[in-house]
């Protein structure tokens, strides 16, 4: 993935644009380190919620995720995604890049939780869906570990600590390697 700051205007009617921040992490194929990266993101995103709604004030829907590449080895990106007037880029541009920071000097364990706790909810809830199954057993002939994968998957997703999260977010939320991509309408 490439790194630094591309800028992008687009014709619009309104004055909108979108600060989208993303920094390279791994594949999937070590599930317990994607499994972290998943929560990290879900970290990310609470946190640009917390701190963009009280910093800004306005009524903003950031979001942050955290996708594993299956298809090439060693490909994953955690990206944030914020919304936000033209003449707000810089600031919340700062304040996201502030946020990764901030999880690199420490995850706290309360947000960590926050994030859980509906995290496992919802593994519960894809569970109970054919959809869900048909995908994973569609894959299975060719990789059949995914099958192993699903049996720990609450386990492994309780077991996460804030420790792991912030040694991930040391590990690959380094401002120097974010690809930076600002769309505005001015």
């Amino acid at each position: 993935m490439p790194s630094g700051e591309h800028r992008i205007t687009v014709p619009a009617t309104t004055a909108k644009a979108l600060v989208l921040i993303s920094w390279p992490t791994t594949d999937q194929y070590d599930i317990a380190t994607a499994r972290r990266l998943g929560l990290l993101g879900g970290v990310f995103g609470e946190r640009l919620r917390e701190v963009v709604r009280e910093q800004f004030g306005d009524a903003y829907s950031p979001s942050a995720w955290h996708v594993a590449n299956d298809d090439w080895a060693g490909q994953g990106a955690l990206t944030a995604a914020i919304g936000c007037a033209p003449e707000r880029i810089d600031a919340v541009r700062d304040a996201t890049l502030a946020i990764a920071a901030g999880l690199a000097a420490g995850v706290p364990a309360a947000t960590l939780d926050q994030v859980r706790i509906p995290g496992l909810r919802g593994v519960a809830e894809r569970r109970r869906q054919n959809g869900w199954w048909l995908g994973l057993l569609a894959r299975a002939p060719e990789q059949p570990f995914r099958l192993e994968w699903q049996k720990g998957l609450e386990a492994d997703l309780q077991a996460a600590t804030s420790e792991e999260l912030t040694a991930l977010a040391r590990t690959y939320l380094v401002p120097g390697k974010a690809l930076i991509v600002i769309g505005s309408s001015r």
